[in-house]
């Protein structure tokens, strides 16, 4: 496994406890942060080398970062691995993936490039490069799909509970949403105890949740305006991209919402 970034740490750490939950015995080396060792991972090489900063301060960093990419590469190739997972970091790990799924080593990529926002050439290169590519956004899954690319889409930790929990603050008029109603005869936790228990099954205790989830909540209203503003230009992909264009202000309104502490209202959403 590559990953080159704290968020790539993070990202692999979590992957590897559910491989590890999945399949014994089992063993990770390559490139990796704090997480990652703390999950058993055996770093070759400091993450920081890989650093997008790094590279960006200084350009002379770039020749160690493509000896390392090489000296990598020669130790994979002696060692066959069963598989090789790189996490995000594209520049750096489509490159390796290309030569060693050459080589026979199954190759993964873990978490999509902005491929829906990139030139076709580039989703090409992609299809080249990996065995199997995991994506965090159900949209990215049907790019890949219709360009022949093995795809799973995986969802992202924190993706995942923003979307989920966006229930308790909408309304069951408006999008299937849970606010107003009966909780509790319903047998339905609530929010704060669904984020609780999510956490506790992820095997994480993050004391910053507010924020993580307010920052995934931006995250997805970012990705609502990209699609309205396609739908409103006429090259929307989808056929319901209107439709869900108009979530954007509805995800950036709750995550406001949260930062400021205060409790959802019962108002439509727009």
């Amino acid at each position: 496994m590559v990953a080159g970034e704290a968020s790539g740490d993070q990202l692999g750490a979590h992957l590897m406890a559910a491989l590890k939950a999945r399949r014994q015995p089992i063993a990770f080396a390559g490139i990796g942060g704090p997480k990652m060792a703390a999950q058993g991972f055996e770093s070759r090489f400091p993450m920081e080398k890989l650093s997008v900063r790094a590279v960006a301060v200084e350009h002379t960093h770039y020749g160690e970062i493509m000896s390392i990419r090489r000296r990598l590469e020669h130790s994979m190739l002696e060692a066959r691995p069963d598989l090789f997972i790189g996490v995000d970091s594209s520049d750096f790990n489509l490159g390796l993936e290309r030569r060693l799924k050459d080589a026979g080593i199954p190759a993964v990529h873990y978490v999509s490039p902005s491929i829906w926002a990139w030139r076709g050439w580039r989703l090409r290169r992609v299809a080249r490069s990996v065995s199997h590519i995991l994506v965090m956004f159900p949209f990215e899954a049907p790019l890949y799909e219709k360009a022949g690319v093995p795809v799973t889409y995986v969802g992202h930790p924190l993706a995942d509970v923003a979307y989920n929990a966006m229930a308790w603050r909408t309304l069951p008029t408006e999008y299937g949403g849970l606010l107003g109603l009966d909780r509790a005869s319903l047998g339905i936790p609530d929010e704060t105890a669904y984020l609780e228990r999510y956490y506790a099954a992820a095997g994480r205790v993050d004391r910053a949740r507010p924020f993580h989830f307010a920052f995934a909540l931006f995250r997805f209203a970012v990705i609502f305006e990209g699609i309205a503003a396609r739908a409103a230009a006429g090259n929307a992909a989808a056929a319901d991209a209107a439709t869900a264009g108009r979530l954007g202000p509805a995800f950036a309104r709750r995550a406001v919402e949260i930062v400021e502490g205060r409790p959802p209202d019962l108002n439509p959403l727009d």
